[in-house]
Formats: C-alpha cells, structure tokens, sequence
C-alpha cells in the first residue's frame, strides 16, 4: 500500500511543498495502481496534475516522464505563465534541462527511445496530433496509456475500471479522451491533469492543461523509499524465524516432559 499525501495549490505550491516534506512526487502509474486499489470515493481518485506532461516542439506532441518535464524546474514561471492572459509556458532557449535547452533534449531523447518498446520511453513522440476518444476497455491499445502506466497491462486494466466504473453510472458506451493544447506559433509546455474518477470528467486526460496557476489544484506526494516506516529490518528470513519457533517450541515441550519425569521419579522414591 502506497501512503499518499495530497497537497493542494497551484503547481508551484504543491511541488515546493512536497520539496519540504522530502517526498516523491506520485506518477501517473501509482496513480491508476492506487484508483484501482481505493476505488472512486478514494482522495486519489479525484481529479489532480501528475508529473508527467506534454510538450509542443517543432510540431511534435512529446508525452515526458516527470524527470524530463521542464514545469518542474521551472515551477514558478510556468505558473506566471499561465496567470498571464492563460498563455502556454514557452519553451525558449533560456529553459534549459540538464545543460541543453529543454526543446532540444526532448527532441533528442524521442528520437533515440524511438526504438524501445513505449513503456521504456522517456519521451513519446506521439503519432497523433489531435484529441483521441476511445472505448474505456481498449485503453491498452493508446500509445500514451501505456507510456503514462509504464506497460499495457496496467492501461488495460485501468481502462476496464473506467469501464466498469461507467457502467454502473448507466453509462451505455464508456469512453475516455485524450486531450491536447491547440498548435501556438512557438514551442511550450502543457501541465497533465487526469480528472476525478468519481465526478462526470473521470474519463478524460487532459494533455493540454494551462492552469497551473489554479489554487484549487492538487498534486500527490510520497514518502521516499527508506523514510515512510522506522520499522527496523531484522537479519532473518521469515522462513529462519518460522523455524526457530519451531525448535524453541520443541525443546520447551521436551523440557516440560523431563520436570515432569524428574518429579515422579522423585515421588516413586
């Protein structure tokens, strides 16, 4: 079980406060594992951003991993980027990922993961340009879907959840949709918000998010590995401690048959 901690704000605020707390930020994978886990009326389960995004560059729609997502370094100005006139975070030179401007990376990174399978890309350079609706049980077939789950399986069975979530709504044909930022005249980044699994929205996954600056938004946090228990780690398989019980719980029983057999012989005498 994931122990998450939701904190509330715009992207800026979130992402500083999960700094403070010395969390991970919680992925889009972790994200589907625990809706699926907690269900609908789950904290999870309501709409919030993840830390994987969409960029625009040259032409490209390029879903990033969080580590390559540009909005998080550059938190702050994304936010003022939004505020102002709900305009995009532009991707000009001065934005730059480990050394190179972001653009550039980006660019490169899809270009060499264009041959692994798309759950071990970094960047996805996505084939379609436009917004995709699909049938909520074929979500393993969506490129991005398996990018964002990190393997087909998890797609699929996310998928089938939304489904069956649906269904139970009366929903006679559900669906999810991917949607993306219009073409601007310049490269940007976007925010990713996969909306509530428990409200109307909870088949949408917005690419094309220009709102971090919302103060009603949300973005989830977890405890870095080593630092969510003090529980401390014992030298011993379960199988040694499964058998030394067993050896102490003998040799208390041959223990109890020798007091005994010592106290009748003494009576005997």
């Amino acid at each position: 079980m994931v122990n998450l901690h939701k904190h509330k704000g715009n992207w800026a605020k979130c992402l500083a406060e999960i700094e403070r707390d010395k969390e991970k930020l919680v992925t889009a994978r972790q994200g589907m594992q625990e809706r699926i886990r907690q269900g609908t009326n789950a904290d999870i389960s309501k709409g919030s951003w993840f830390p994987e995004n969409v960029n625009y560059v040259q032409g490209k729609v390029l879903w990033a991993l969080g580590k390559y997502n540009p909005q998080i370094p550059y938190a702050k100005q994304a936010v003022d980027a939004n505020r102002m006139k709900c305009n995009y975070f532009q991707l000009t030179p001065e934005v730059t990922l480990q050394g190179k401007p972001a653009s550039q990376l980006l660019l490169e990174i899809a270009e060499e993961d264009a041959v692994k399978p798309v759950h071990k890309r970094r960047v996805l350079d996505l084939k379609h340009k436009e917004a995709l609706t699909i049938p909520a049980d074929r979500l393993g077939e969506v490129e991005e879907a398996v990018f964002l789950a990190r393997g087909e399986k998890l797609a699929k069975d996310y998928g089938q959840w939304v489904h069956d979530v649906l269904k139970s709504s009366d929903e006679k044909n559900p669906q999810i949709t991917f949607y993306l930022a219009s073409p601007q005249d310049y490269d940007f980044s976007a925010g990713f918000w996969m909306h509530g699994a428990n409200r109307s929205f909870r088949s949408i996954f917005d690419g094309g998010s220009k709102s971090l600056d919302d103060n009603y938004g949300c973005l989830s946090g977890v405890k870095k590995t080593g630092e969510a228990s003090s529980q401390k780690i014992l030298p011993y398989t379960q199988g040694q401690v499964r058998r030394e019980l067993r050896r102490l719980s003998t040799l208390e029983i041959e223990t109890e048959k020798s007091r005994r057999l010592n106290k009748k012989s003494q009576g005997d005498n």
